[in-house]
């Protein structure tokens, strides 16, 4: 199939549509080995980061709201990168 159907999840914080790790994760593994850097672009929650660094990749996160910033900051370990 080449269109799939996820909801998005709940999250705690301030963002309102949070991608569930099941979308995430199968993108992640099919464009990158371990060690690569992955883009997110409208980073939101960090969650795309998150996992990311879970799998074993760095991550360059674009985020134009501060608050989600500081959001993404708590949920990962990586330094800098924003």
């Amino acid at each position: 199939k080449d269109v799939w159907e996820i909801n998005t999840s709940s999250f705690a914080g301030a963002h309102f549509a949070v991608f569930p790790r099941k979308l995430v994760v199968p993108a992640i593994l099919a464009g990158s080995k371990p060690n690569d850097v992955v883009l997110d672009i409208f980073a939101g929650s960090g969650t795309t980061c998150r996992l990311a660094q879970e799998l074993g990749r760095k991550w360059v996160a674009i985020e134009l709201n501060p608050k989600y910033a500081e959001i993404i900051k708590q949920q990962t370990s990586q330094q800098n990168l924003f």
